[in-house]
């Protein structure tokens, strides 16, 4: 992902110390994270502690697992231990969606965020397979509040799985991913203006007169040769010129270059020339 030839530090820490990455603040461009912020306990300080360390315009770029991911194994779990244990253990660590993150990441005082959102289906043989490969990856849950598992259950988990979801023998399961990219405030960032500060009115550019010169320009393409249809265009798109022209210079904008009148029979001189 990084071009050998750019200088970066891989830092494992602990995202609950005071200083986490002993870095100084405002001497990082980039900050990227790779499948391993859903295993943050407090999401909220550890991008705010990347923040403070990103220069002004840096930029915070990382993947992390989302909310839907496993929630064909978490629902199943859900059924099966209200059925044998009456109750519902987690057994399935908690992950954000993606309206908390994209409101996280605001709060955390990032710009101009983007997040692209990724699933993919993976096919297994059986619970069983899917949380042996859970395990193997390193991504088994090992939050506190974590139970042994029942063998009952398990079972029951097998068999309801397989029942509503099994095809040809396989099992899906859902992996959703966040990709994030997100800015550190800086003034030469693009910003939003005021509320209410817009010269022109949004319905001004959407009126029955521009629909209908859709519909002309549309009727006209079908029939090139028809003078009459092409010279009710021009007249109304003059007409609407005109009114354009007029409310900004209501508004005191500048009009200098719009304020030239469209040359009349453009299409039919087009076609003497040719």
């Amino acid at each position: 992902m990084i071009p050998p030839n750019v200088e970066s530090v891989q830092i494992c820490c602990d995202e609950e110390e005071t200083d986490p990455f002993g870095v100084p603040e405002r001497t990082v461009d980039m900050a990227v994270s790779c499948l391993s912020m859903h295993w943050v306990n407090d999401l909220e300080t550890a991008m705010v502690n990347i923040r403070r360390v990103l220069r002004k315009d840096g930029f915070m770029l990382h993947s992390m697992f989302g909310g839907n991911t496993l929630y064909e194994l978490r629902e199943f779990f859900s059924m099966a231990q209200t059925e044998v244990l009456g109750r519902v253990l987690p057994h399935i660590s908690p992950m954000i969606d993606g309206a908390g993150l994209s409101t996280l990441v605001l709060q955390t005082g990032f710009n101009l965020p983007s997040i692209d959102v990724d699933r993919h289906l993976l096919l297994y043989q059986t619970p069983f397979h899917l949380m042996e490969y859970l395990s193997a990856m390193g991504e088994s849950a090992c939050h506190y509040k974590r139970h042994p598992l029942n063998r009952d259950v398990l079972l029951a988990v097998c068999a309801t799985y397989d029942a509503m979801y099994g095809k040809n023998e396989l099992i899906p399961a859902t992996f959703e991913m966040f990709h994030t990219i997100a800015w550190s405030p800086s003034p030469t960032q693009a910003k939003p203006l005021e509320r209410g500060s817009g010269m022109v009115p949004l319905s001004s550019w959407n009126s029955h007169s521009r629909k209908r010169l859709q519909e002309l320009l549309d009727e006209f393409a079908q029939n090139l040769d028809d003078e009459a249809l092409q010279s009710r265009a021009e007249d109304l798109f003059q007409q609407l010129h005109e009114e354009s022209v007029a409310l900004l210079e209501q508004k005191g904008l500048d009009v200098r270059r719009l304020d030239k009148r469209p040359r009349r029979g453009g299409t039919r001189d087009r076609k003497t020339q040719a």
